[in-house]
C-alpha cells in the first residue's frame, strides 16, 4: 500500500515478465471488491495474499493476455458467487534484471538438487 493506492506487482516465474498496476479505491470497486472490502487497502492486500496461498472455496488464477495479466479471484457459491478481476500491465524490464532473476532461480534449483542428493548418497 502506497499512499491511497494498492500497488500490485506480479512476476511471471517462467517468462520473467513483470506486471503492475496501482489500484485506487474506485479501481477496486470496478474489479469487484465490495465497499467494505475496499475501504481498507491493507485488508485487500492481506486478502489477496491469503488467496494466493490457497483457500477453500476460492479459485486464484493469473491469466496472461498479450501485454497484460489478469488476476482473478473467484468464489463459486450458489447463494452469493463472487468474481474479482484485476488487470495489470506488462512492465518493461532491463535484460540484466531478467538475467539476475534467472540466475537466482538456478541457484535455488542447485540448492534443492544438493539437498536431494544428500538424502540419496550418505
Amino acid at each position: 500500500v502506497i499512499g491511497n493506492k494498492l500497488d500490485l506487482l506480479l512476476l511471471d516465474k517462467q517468462t520473467k515478465y513483470m506486471y503492475h498496476c496501482a489500484f485506487t479505491e474506485q479501481d477496486l470497486a470496478e474489479c469487484g471488491f465490495s465497499e467494505h472490502q475496499r475501504s481498507n487497502l491493507k485488508t485487500v492486500c492481506a486478502f489477496i495474499e491469503r488467496m494466493k496461498t490457497g483457500h477453500q472455496d476460492w479459485k486464484f488464477e493469473i491469466l496472461v493476455q498479450g501485454n497484460a495479466a489478469k488476476l482473478q479471484l473467484t468464489k463459486s457459491d450458489d447463494f452469493f458467487p463472487i468474481h474479482i478481476a484485476m488487470k495489470l500491465q506488462k512492465m518493461n524490464r532491463e535484460k540484466s534484471d531478467i538475467l539476475e532473476d534467472q540466475i537466482a532461480d538456478l541457484k535455488e534449483e542447485i540448492v534443492l538438487l544438493k539437498q536431494q542428493l544428500s538424502r540419496v548418497v550418505p
